[in-house]
């Protein structure tokens, strides 16, 4: 009887039954007795307490991580409609190129400047002086320290 919930219905007993029972039991107890059932409740509630705490800060987590998703889903979306439109643009161009009959290649050819010497281009003022880059002449290096 003792701890039970005074309106449950499973019991057989009435509420007058079950308050006596209570009641002769506290009294029974001693004052030690009295205080430690008062600190043992005391950490039930407390413990319901955080644990309600617990679960408000799961729901907030829940309700970001939605967000989050939400969010992320919305620019996957948006990338995805962007490539669709830029499918759309390259099919329109790619039968405008057929209509005119004009094929690109698939490797264009390469650049003229990827061969290049860039060392040989000269001062265009024919001045007498290196260039960055250019060893020394004299093979002497200068370390900073």
């Amino acid at each position: 009887m003792m701890g039970r919930l005074a309106s449950s219905t499973d019991s057989e007993y009435d509420d007058e039954t079950i308050h006596r029972i209570f009641s002769q039991g506290l009294q029974q107890m001693s004052t030690e007795g009295v205080h430690c059932a008062a600190y043992y409740k005391e950490v039930g509630l407390e413990y319901h307490h955080h644990l309600s705490m617990t679960l408000a800060w799961e729901v907030e987590k829940l309700s970001r991580l939605k967000h989050f998703l939400n969010g992320e889903q919305q620019d996957i979306e948006f990338v995805t409609a962007v490539q669709k439109n830029e499918v759309k643009r390259i099919t329109r161009l790619n039968a405008e190129l057929d209509e005119l009959d004009v094929f690109l290649p698939l490797d264009p050819p390469a650049s003229d400047f990827d061969d290049a010497d860039t060392h040989s281009i000269g001062d265009p003022h024919h001045s007498d002086h290196s260039y960055v880059g250019d060893p020394p002449e004299d093979g002497l290096v200068m370390v900073w320290e």
